[in-house]
């Protein structure tokens, strides 16, 4: 009998070059498989086609009730209800966007295992927040809508990479045991702002 190799996660660092968060690093899913990787790529692509159209249509709803202001008739009462308006067009936006948001930090979150991101305690003393695989997908409340983008390129290109890959999976299928953080000139852990991932624009403005 031929001896039996089974395939289990690989992982591999990878280290953020984005101006403004060089330092950044995170070991993310090396070998997604070629199903997976697919099914993953096409289940973001719809949540980022689901925030377009959320963004587009509270866009035109924006631009309706700027054309409505500008009538210059308006009563009081009316411009009051333009305004209530307005505010429901954009809690409408943001809770959608924060439901698609929410599928899109669960769908990544058990593929990213460790990373180096602290934030600052009251005390002034840095706290590591746990990484996705972790502590879920609500670790990324606080992380900027760059750094999440950037995560998410960087899982599904992995498997074209994997300089960081330090050890391989055994016959037994038992996942690979972490890798080694790479050690690199420069800062190894960044302070976030406590700002909850949000696209640039907003509906309204």
């Amino acid at each position: 009998m031929t001896d039996q190799y089974i395939s289990g996660h690989k992982w591999v660092w990878v280290e953020c070059e984005l101006p403004g968060y060089e330092g950044f690093k995170a070991e993310v899913r090396l070998n997604l498989q070629q199903g997976e990787r697919r099914e993953l790529r096409e289940q973001l692509a719809a949540i980022e086609d689901a925030m377009e159209a959320l963004e587009v249509a509270a866009m035109e709803k924006a631009f309706n009730i700027d054309e409505r202001r500008d009538n210059k008739s308006l009563t009081p009462t009316e411009a009051l209800a333009l305004k209530v308006e307005q505010r429901q067009i954009q809690s409408e936006y943001a809770a959608g966007l924060e439901a698609e948001q929410a599928k899109q930090f669960q769908l990544i979150a058990p593929h990213i295992r460790a990373w180096n991101l602290f934030t600052m305690g009251g005390d002034g003393v840095p706290v590591a927040v746990p990484a996705p695989a972790d502590g879920g997908a609500a670790v990324f409340d606080d992380l900027e809508r760059p750094l999440v983008s950037w995560l998410i390129r960087e899982l599904l290109l992995a498997y074209r990479g994997g300089k960081g890959l330090s050890a391989s999976v055994n016959k037994s299928g038992e996942q690979q045991a972490p890798t080694e953080e790479p050690t690199h000139a420069g800062p190894q852990v960044i302070e976030l702002p406590n700002t909850r991932a949000s696209r640039t624009k907003s509906s309204g403005q």
